[in-house]
């Protein structure tokens, strides 16, 4: 909101309507064409100002005090109070869980209204220039899995292990049991007694999953969500650990044993009731539902040994080692092997601060990457500047932004240089900052209320223009 000021020899004074109101308006344009007007009815200086109520920061202050409001768990931190946004009074949302809510800017707050949002948006928004993206990662899974209401559930019988395989995180036994060589889908047998599937689920998708020992609180790979499962295991005593010695489902088929692929043995053996992880001559390597299968690549078609096959989640079947290495690249984003279609080369930050470039794989690029605009290169999003002004909704490298960009200093954000107005004073100011709160005179530009008494108001092209329009 704005008000318009009369500027007298004892200073401003708020000029009044009928009713003995505060003249208002909703935009400083509004405002800046009535005190033209009112000038000119009245034969005196008159200015717009934004209306200034600062008593909402007492009420989201006194919020902390009497225990309304959670401070953020990290309001104490350096990096934090470096972002300079205090006046947003971020809290622990009331409502949302493990939300943040914040007052956005003085009219919100005014009005009592707080923005909700989750804790990577937040931090990204307002600390991405402070934070680099995996540091923001990490924060926010923190944050989640400190706030967020998670249950961890186990299966134990073969159809509820089943579903979990199934329907839960990707892997080599996560297909269909259709996918499988085997008459029922490999992951059946872990259901012999011994062991059983941890996992999560929220809003009806299963999250992670991972094997456990019960009788001896060990847990092995986690699938997916790895930092919330992880957190909860261990506040229910397990730790991480192997599983030699626990029993499997003992089911032949044509001769071979249905076995899964076990991140956490490699051989076990049979004793006529059931097989027993750890050693013998049955091995635990095979991702296609049975021991001992040769391959063929579904690429090239060339035989191969078992464990010479490459499996890629994003890529259909097994394939040679060329095939593999043609289909696939190592995104040293994500710290995995991926699909290569779709992949880039990003700049990011490395050692020290130093920009170098990365291959990303497609996934990676959706999520953690952005295209500057200028220069059409791949670059981190930590390493992005959205810019104001005229070129409103585009995203430049700061490599760009220091070339051909300035930070306006009259009411922040980031502009082209296309866009720069310079002061008097050497202040640099966007040119619609300046529209609202400058002044031109004799190819001069000022603060308007640092401008000669009789300037014209920054628009207004010759005295002929000003004389016309205020007419």
């Amino acid at each position: 909101m704005f008000n318009l000021v009369e500027i007298t020899a004892s200073g401003p004074v708020v000029c009044l309507d009928d009713e003995g109101k505060p003249l208002e308006y909703s935009t400083g344009a509004m405002a800046a064409q009535a005190a033209i007007k009112l000038a000119a009815d009245k034969g005196v200086k008159v200015q717009p100002r934004r209306v200034s109520n600062d008593a909402w920061k007492l009420r989201e202050a006194a919020r902390f005090d009497n225990g309304t409001y959670i401070p953020l768990p990290w309001s104490g931190e350096d990096w934090f109070l470096q972002g300079n946004v205090t006046d947003h009074y971020a809290h622990l949302s009331t409502e949302g869980k493990a939300m943040i809510a914040y007052t956005p800017d003085a009219d919100k707050g005014a009005a009592d209204l707080q923005t909700r949002v989750k804790a990577g948006k937040y931090l990204t928004e307002f600390y991405g220039h402070i934070l680099d993206a995996p540091t923001i990662a990490r924060l926010a899974t923190e944050f989640a899995e400190r706030f967020e209401d998670n249950e961890l559930q186990f299966a134990e019988t073969a159809d509820d292990i089943e579903h979990v395989y199934v329907n839960g995180p990707r892997s080599c036994m996560s297909h269909s049991p259709s996918d499988y060589s085997s008459p029922i889908h490999p992951v059946r047998v872990y259901a012999a007694g011994d062991l059983q599937v941890a996992y999560l689920e929220r809003d009806g998708d299963i999250t992670a999953r991972c094997i456990v020992w019960p009788s001896k609180k060990r847990f092995g790979r986690i699938y997916g969500d790895e930092t919330r499962l992880w957190s909860l295991l261990e506040k229910q005593g397990y730790k991480t650990g192997d599983m030699r010695g626990a029993r499997l489902s003992r089911v032949l088929h044509n001769n071979r044993y249905v076995v899964p692929y076990v991140d956490c043995c490699s051989r076990a053996e049979d004793d006529g009731k059931h097989l027993i992880l750890g050693s013998g001559s049955i091995s635990l390597g095979e991702t296609v539902g049975l021991a001992g299968y040769n391959y063929s690549c579904d690429s090239c078609g060339d035989g191969m040994h078992q464990d010479d096959a490459y499996y890629c989640e994003e890529v259909d079947g097994y394939h040679c080692e060329d095939c593999h290495n043609n289909l696939t690249i190592y995104c040293e984003r994500l710290e995995q092997t991926r699909l290569a279609e779709g992949s880039q080369q990003v700049t990011t930050t490395g050692y020290r601060g130093a920009l170098t470039q990365q291959t990303w794989c497609e996934r990676a690029v959706e999520r953690y990457a952005f295209r500057c605009d200028v220069t059409d290169e791949w670059f981190d999003i930590s390493l992005g500047v959205e810019m104001s002004g005229s070129c409103e909704g585009e995203t430049w490298s700061r490599q760009a932004f220091e070339d051909g960009g300035f930070v306006c200093e009259g009411g922040g954000g980031y502009y082209s240089l296309a866009d720069l107005v310079t002061l008097d004073d050497r202040s640099q100011w966007s040119q619609e900052h300046f529209e609202v709160y400058g002044t031109e005179v004799d190819g001069i530009f000022y603060r308007s209320e640092d401008a000669p008494i009789d300037a014209k108001p920054y628009h207004c092209d010759s005295e002929a223009q000003f004389e016309l329009e205020v007419a």
